[in-house]
């Protein structure tokens, strides 16, 4: 069947609406009988209408989908939208909707002027689309429940939501009603429910009370918790800058500057107490004579304390090693609590300065571990690309090194087949610092050198912690003909140990003629030999 063309282009005026130079428009009779015949059918069937059910379901001489209305059924449940379903002349009737009106009128017929009994012309399948409307018969004196066509009793509330009081409803005068899930809730009332409006702020007010009461209760179970972030700064030794890319050695201050945030978490021996800082100074102590200065090749560990009205830096004893701490009363051992590390055991004597009388007692718990650092020479820190020896405990970076203590076109003989450090020479390795264990690492060495016979391997390692044995992996390079210089790499990734770590450039070489290592090119770097590295600081 064609679409049913619609007036406007059935009896447009021109054949090209709107253009008169395209003639006359000829009306097709077809398609005004179409349209005709649509229109009469969807007034007939918005016209159907029968005042009982019994009526409607005496009549089913209309198609599948027809719709009609039930009015004014006796039985209020049967009065509503239908659809005809089955063809012309056989089917069946089925409510599927509500009558028109927006506003079903409520007729109360008995009950008590609290329990009112009432009827409607409808049992309205969704009772959330409509209003009501009440006019009682007598004032209400307290809560009030209605029964409309003796569905059951419910309750009529107020516009809050509460339980009518006193005087609510009033005789003759009318009150409008919506449908609240499982009661009626009043819209308009005759008499402002003063009493109800009181009795729900006190209600709320006490609500509101008691959240307050397990606010507290909450409060203080949470008592000192200022949440979970870790302290905000960054060790460095270059003021205002949180990870140099320069090399810094022999520097006479440490600073703590704020990089991931300008917040730390200092215990008050009671509470958690979340700090603000500024940039933190310690000038480091290199007198002999003073208590806790800062000694060659000793770690020390850095606190932050609360002096009662700023955040301070500081450092504790010295560790009892290159690898330990120690443990108990006069040492730098910390505990996890609430979170962070903190001083396990009262720090005596933190040193907060260079002068003779700069050193505090903090008591236990009372100090935050921000990290470590060894001292290169008395009073002197160092971070450059051979000694990262200054270590954060949080928001570390990554961290690079390089070692290649040889002039640059030099060459050396070595020809033992047994590990040695590069050249002999204590200075081809870089060190580093671990405050906290187990932070990852990695290294690669590269060697080159060339022999006097073909035919013969080479070695480049990298020893962790040792000049003999090698903890890399590869590092192999054959030599296939005589005095061809060839390079070979060698591979660690692991995790660094707590505290000092020294990670050496070894060689290795055939055991008969003679091997030459090489430093590198003097003119193409690309070509250099040399030991790199990686940390987290």
């Amino acid at each position: 069947m064609p679409p049913i063309k619609t007036a406007a282009e059935i009896f447009r005026r021109y054949v090209t609406n709107g253009v008169p130079g395209s003639g006359i428009n000829p009306v097709n009779k077809d398609d005004v009988v179409a349209w005709g015949s649509f229109l009469e059918s969807t007034i007939g069937q918005v016209g159907l209408g029968y005042s009982t059910l019994a009526l409607l379901n005496g009549d089913l001489a209309h198609g599948a989908g027809t719709l009609s209305f039930v009015y004014n059924d006796a039985t209020a449940a049967y009065n509503g939208l239908y659809q005809k379903s089955g063809a012309s002349g056989s089917g069946t009737w089925t409510r599927i909707g509500d009558l028109w009106e927006t506003v079903v009128n409520l007729n109360v017929t008995g009950g008590t002027a609290n329990a009112i009994t009432a009827t409607a012309i409808e049992n309205p399948i969704l009772p959330g689309a409509k209003l009501f409307l009440l006019t009682p018969t007598a004032a209400n004196t307290g809560p009030t429940t209605i029964n409309i066509n003796g569905t059951g009793a419910v309750a009529i509330k107020n516009a809050f939501g509460v339980d009518l009081a006193a005087n609510s409803l009033l005789a003759g005068s009318q009150v409008l009603m919506a449908w609240q899930t499982d009661h009626y809730q009043l819209l308009l009332s005759a008499n402002p429910d003063a009493s109800a409006f009181t009795a729900s702020c006190t209600a709320s007010a006490a609500a509101a009370s008691a959240s307050a009461s397990a606010a507290a209760s909450s409060a203080a179970s949470l008592s000192g918790v200022v949440g979970m972030s870790p302290p905000g700064g960054r060790l460095t030794l270059v003021s205002g800058v949180d990870a140099p890319s320069s090399d810094q050695a022999a520097a006479a201050s440490i600073y703590y500057t704020p990089s991931a945030s300008e917040w730390i978490r200092i215990f008050d021996g009671t509470n958690d107490v979340l700090r603000q800082f500024a940039e933190l100074t310690l000038a480091l102590d290199g007198t002999s004579g003073h208590t806790g200065y800062h000694q060659s090749g000793k770690i020390y560990d850095l606190w932050v304390y609360w002096n009662g009205s700023t955040a301070v830096l500081g450092t504790g004893p010295a560790w009892a090693s290159d690898t330990s701490r120690g443990t108990g009363a006069g040492t730098s051992e910390y505990e996890f609590y609430k979170g962070l590390p903190r001083n396990k055991n009262t720090l005596t004597n933190l040193r907060f300065g260079s002068a003779s009388g700069n050193t505090v007692s903090v008591p236990a718990r009372q100090a935050t571990l921000v990290g470590s650092f060894r001292a290169t020479a008395d009073g002197q820190a160092s971070d450059t690309q051979l000694r990262r020896l200054l270590s954060n405990a949080y928001n570390p970076a990554p961290r690079k090194m390089f070692a290649n203590a040889e002039t640059l076109g030099s060459s050396w003989a070595y020809s033992t087949f047994s590990f040695r450090q590069v050249h002999a020479n204590t200075a081809n390795q870089t060190e580093v610092l671990q405050c906290l264990s187990n932070r990852a690492g990695r290294a690669r060495a590269i060697g080159t050198s060339q022999h006097s016979a073909g035919g013969v391997l080479m070695f480049t390692g990298i020893g962790i912690n040792s000049t003999s044995v090698n903890s890399g992996k590869g590092g192999l390079h054959p030599i296939v003909a005589a005095n061809l210089a060839t390079q070979g790499s060698s591979e660690w990734e692991g995790n660094y140990a707590l505290g000092y770590t020294k990670i050496v450039w070894l060689e290795a070489a055939a055991a008969s003629g003679t091997t030459t290592w090489l430093a590198g090119d003097a003119t193409i770097a690309a070509f250099s030999s040399g030991l790199q590295a990686e940390c987290w600081n």
